[in-house]
């Protein structure tokens, strides 16, 4: 199929849907009515990717780490440190936040080859905290 036919069955087909932009504007129902799903969401029958504890109780340095650590930018990042984070935030030291602080730094491609051990740790980041992400890597749920 040539590019100019593949054009015009695009257009047709958005022209087909009734409002502009029909397909991209309608809310994702996972197969049911959207409020059923969202209710299935809440109920855990439908899996999210995310952090699973409530950040009322911790304090305002403690909730922007966890938000950091499940918005990185790539995903494998965001599950190894927000699940980290998840179990062991309000465990953590101010020393030892200082350190996951300053490893959050680092760009997430360098994380990922140092936490898989494609690549050698430099020394300003191999820190104990490192290390306890590295080890809690079996208990975490992919």
């Amino acid at each position: 199929m040539d590019a100019f036919l593949r054009f015009n069955v695009f257009k047709a087909r958005c022209k087909a849907d009734s409002g502009v932009n029909a397909r991209y504007t309608q809310p994702q129902s996972y197969g049911f009515p959207p409020s059923r799903s969202l209710f299935m969401i809440f109920q855990g029958r439908l899996s999210m990717t995310g952090s699973s504890r409530s950040t009322v109780d911790l304090p305002p340095r403690q909730r922007k780490i966890l938000f950091r650590s499940w918005h990185r930018g790539m995903r494998e990042m965001d599950l190894i440190l927000g699940q980290f984070a998840d179990a062991h935030i309000e465990s953590l030291t101010e020393a030892e936040l200082d350190q996951y602080e300053e490893l959050m730094e680092a760009l997430d491609r360098d994380l990922l080859k140092w936490v898989t051990g494609e690549a050698e740790v430099p020394a300003e980041y191999d820190t104990p905290i490192f290390h306890r992400i590295v080890a809690s890597r079996n208990t975490m749920k992919f």
